[in-house]
């Protein structure tokens, strides 16, 4: 890092890590956020795929490990009416496979292994869900904004406060409740009662659904590839 002209974190919550742990000059270090494709993904998610639509469906994308904190999301399954999706495979396949039996889970939360295309499930499921306890900048918010889903994740840091509520402090970080941001709801990291609230929220608010997905298309666009190359372009000074 000292020897480094520039230094270009993805999140302003690795920003914020590279001057309070690293002791880094703000003056050296540039976010530019991770980019999407939005074309691609549009047509992506337009391959068919069998799916009840009839049943109101949460989604999830990830690696099976600690990190995303798969078990807590699918514990609060038991306590509404809805299936959850969850694309993704690791380590801890066995147990959340396990979970699901201890549970009673069969016929609520499937485990759908990794996908070539998420984005045909995304489109047609009622709402992504982010369980993660800490995040650096996941992507997969940007990608289930593009696929115009409503948002619920936990408030962990870094990433989701400055996608879903860029407004807000991004040092800020709930304990409890839930928050209604701007392009999403934020939750307690570990806090299966904040989260099984707004789960059930956005289960029985169809306005706030709504809301949420007329916003999310303003909001993804902010990361489409052209406009974050733009950014590198300026920033590298290519004319």
């Amino acid at each position: 890092y000292p020897k480094a002209d520039l230094i270009i974190p993805n999140a302003i919550g690795t920003e914020q890590d590279l001057i309070n742990a690293f002791n880094i000059d703000k003056n050296k270090i540039q976010v530019i956020h991770n980019l999407l494709d939005i074309k691609k993904i549009f047509e992506l998610q337009k391959e068919p795929v069998e799916m009840d639509e009839s049943i109101f469906t949460f989604v999830t994308v990830g690696r099976f490990f600690d990190q995303k904190n798969h078990l807590l999301l699918i514990k609060t399954m038991k306590d509404i009416n809805a299936k959850l999706i969850i694309i993704g495979d690791g380590v801890l396949r066995d147990e959340l496979e396990n979970t699901i039996v201890e549970y009673k889970l069969e016929n609520k939360v499937f485990l759908l292994g990794q996908q070539a295309n998420p984005y045909k499930y995304l489109s047609k499921a009622d709402c992504f869900v982010l369980s993660s306890d800490y995040e650096g900048f996941p992507n997969v918010l940007l990608e289930a904004l593009a696929c115009k889903l409503p948002i619920i994740s936990t408030d962990c840091q870094s990433g989701p406060r400055e996608i879903l509520a860029p407004g807000s402090d991004v040092n800020f970080q709930l304990k409890d409740d839930i928050e209604i941001g701007e392009y999403g709801i934020l939750t307690a990291v570990g806090n299966s009662e904040s989260l099984l609230k707004a789960m059930k929220r956005i289960f029985t608010d169809s306005v706030l659904r709504k809301t949420l997905i007329k916003k999310a298309d303003t909001r993804a666009s902010a990361f489409d590839k052209n406009i974050i190359i733009e950014e590198w372009i300026g920033l590298l000074k290519i004319k």
